[in-house]
């Protein structure tokens, strides 16, 4: 039986995660008795993986823009260079600040998602790779049957 009652989730683990693992406990407790039992479990694994990669995938989609954000956030910050400490509009101060406050936000959004894809990573997502890989080898060397690979 696909064993997901062991796993960790993240916060921004997909909502499919976790129907994959309810669904995995409700056909435990079924107790089925039928031949494709074994095929069932390997194709909940596969999606399993599947989406796996999916969440690490968007991690990194995710990590990437938080990148872009503080880069143009960056590009405001060189206001700073033409401050003085006796500016008469004193405001600017704390907009200066909000948007220090913003890039430390966006940072912190960006390692969260790191953290995460290191978690999708180890648990799942590499063998998934892997799984592909030896699926196109085993392809192109004419071993295997057609696998069309799964968009991520």
């Amino acid at each position: 039986m696909l064993n997901t009652l062991n796993s960790t989730h993240h916060g921004s683990a997909s909502g499919s995660l976790d129907l994959v693992q309810r669904l995995a406990v409700a056909l435990d407790k079924a107790h089925l008795d039928c031949g494709c039992r074994t095929q069932l479990d390997e194709a909940l694994a596969i999606f399993e993986k599947h989406e796996r990669l999916r969440d690490a995938c968007a991690c990194l989609a995710n990590a990437r823009t938080q990148r872009e954000k503080i880069e143009v956030a960056l590009v405001f910050l060189n206001d700073l260079n033409d401050l003085t400490a006796t500016e008469a509009d004193r405001s600017v101060y704390l907009d200066l600040a909000l948007l220090f406050d913003s890039i430390a936000e966006m940072a912190k959004d960006g390692a969260s998602s790191m953290r995460a894809l290191v978690e999708a990573t180890e648990e799942g997502a590499d063998a998934y790779a892997a799984a592909i890989a030896e699926a196109e080898a085993a392809h192109r060397s004419g071993k295997g049957k057609s696998k069309k690979r799964p968009a991520a």
